[in-house]
């Protein structure tokens, strides 16, 4: 499942996530695999998303409101805004990335 986050003035973070957990004004909501399409309105919060693929590990995002699109496991977060919360994390020029090192 691909997960974009995006700000209006940046693309914080595209990667492919085995789950991801998004605070919604009705609750908590975690979209996973196969998951049935959806759009949901965000709260100020915690985004947290488990990565797929050969890396694992979990990446965690403070979010502000917005929207939160689920469509053929394809998960879209617009907010306004989004900073990396999780250690192991950088965030440089809008676009977070794993540190190394």
């Amino acid at each position: 499942m691909r997960l974009r986050v995006l700000t209006p003035s940046a693309v914080v973070a595209e990667v492919d996530v085995g789950s991801v957990t998004v605070p919604s004004v009705e609750g908590v909501l975690t979209a996973m695999p196969g998951h049935d399409t959806l759009l949901a309105l965000l709260k100020p919060g915690d985004l947290h998303c488990e990565v797929a693929g050969g890396e694992t590990g979990r990446l965690e995002f403070n979010i502000g409101p917005g929207l939160c699109e689920v469509i053929h496991d394809q998960v879209t977060v617009c907010v306004s805004h989004a900073e990396a919360a999780g250690p192991g994390l950088r965030q440089e020029g809008g676009q977070v990335e794993r540190r190394t090192g």
